[in-house]
């Protein structure tokens, strides 16, 4: 079902379809698809017409749209959001006049949508006799926030805003770990009479990746939760007295990154612009995960002066500089160094 109609010449396309999913997000990205697939194909403004069931859908003026032939397109469109919850005369007046026109078929193509067919038993038999019937079960954005959001309406479930950030930073860009991780909640809550996800069941039963260990760290060296960061050091190392440096200079420049971006949103001018363009810049993500590091970092930066973080920036460029001269060191006492550095600093200055 996933861009159904690319490829397809508009004469090509079937007088009727019915797109059924248990989430609105889905059905939300179907109609979005829909409207694109006709911008440069019909006249828009006069032979496209978008209603759902807050509209105030007026019968007349469904009809006139649908059997006036158009002067400037091929076919007329018409869809209708969620058919399964409009007025009973609405639904009525669909079925008929599928049933019951046969010229509309070549003039015209009504697209419908519905949460549960099981409402519109009337349409079901014409619409598989003339049209299309396509019921979508599973999650189809490749975008793991969205994806997330289909998933959850798919299966009645409902994360709390910060257990949805929790879970993505946990999965990072993984799909096949995405999956895996979101079924283990699933299965979890699906017989809980509310299904609902909160930070402390995320954090109880999700994998974390390699990156949201390094960013957990990080995130306390952000509030200043020195022992918190590093309690989380066994985590990143795995019971190794060695290391590959290739991690360990990951996380210094997470934290280097981190504290130039506080270094930007303290600026009087233009901070928060500065900032977002820097990130932007250093990481390849999704815009979303821009708005949750710029919240997330706002509320740091409150914690630190600005000498303090020069001073920081300092001290993690020393630590860069030991980490490239190849020499032996424990990565252990190394990131229990830097973080015991980071916490004199931060004692120093208040």
């Amino acid at each position: 079902m996933e861009k159904f109609l690319n490829n397809k010449k508009i004469e090509d396309l079937k007088p009727v379809y019915l797109i059924e999913s248990r989430s609105e997000k889905i059905i939300d990205e179907k109609i979005k698809e829909i409207k694109n697939y006709f911008k440069n194909k019909i006249d828009t403004g006069s032979d496209l017409k978008s209603v759902n069931e807050n509209d105030d859908i007026i019968i007349n003026d469904l009809f006139n749209f649908l059997s006036t032939p158009s002067f400037f397109s091929l076919r007329k469109i018409l869809v209708i959001k969620n058919i399964d919850k409009v007025p009973k005369d609405v639904l009525s007046f669909i079925s008929d006049y599928i049933k019951n026109n046969p010229s509309f078929k070549n003039n015209s193509i009504i697209f419908l949508s519905c949460t549960d067919s099981r409402k519109v038993t009337s349409l079901i038999r014409d619409i598989s006799t003339y049209g299309e019937i396509v019921k979508i079960d599973n999650a189809i954005s490749e975008d793991l926030k969205k994806r997330l959001r289909e998933k959850n309406d798919l299966n009645a479930i409902k994360f709390t805003p910060n257990a949805s950030n929790i879970f993505l930073e946990n999965v990072g860009d993984d799909p096949i770990l995405f999956e895996s991780e979101y079924e283990k909640i699933l299965s979890n809550v699906y017989f809980d009479k509310n299904r609902t996800v909160d930070e402390d069941k995320i954090k109880a039963l999700v994998t974390r990746s390699a990156e949201s260990t390094i960013f957990e760290l990080i995130d306390n060296i952000g509030k200043k939760n020195f022992s918190g960061a590093v309690s989380i050091i066994p985590d990143l190392i795995q019971g190794n007295t060695a290391i590959d440096n290739s991690l360990l200079i990951t996380i210094i420049s997470n934290m280097f990154r981190m504290f130039k971006v506080i270094l930007y949103l303290k600026s009087e001018k233009n901070g928060i612009d500065s900032a977002i363009s820097f990130l932007q810049k250093n990481i390849n993500a999704k815009p979303y995960f821009f708005n949750i590091l710029i919240r997330k970092y706002q509320g740091f930066e409150k914690k630190y002066s600005y000498d303090e973080i020069i001073k920081v920036l300092d001290c993690l460029n020393e630590f860069d500089i030991r980490i490239k001269s190849k020499s032996s060191f424990s990565a252990k006492a190394l990131l229990n160094s830097l973080i015991l550095s980071m916490q004199l600093i931060s004692e120093k200055n208040n």
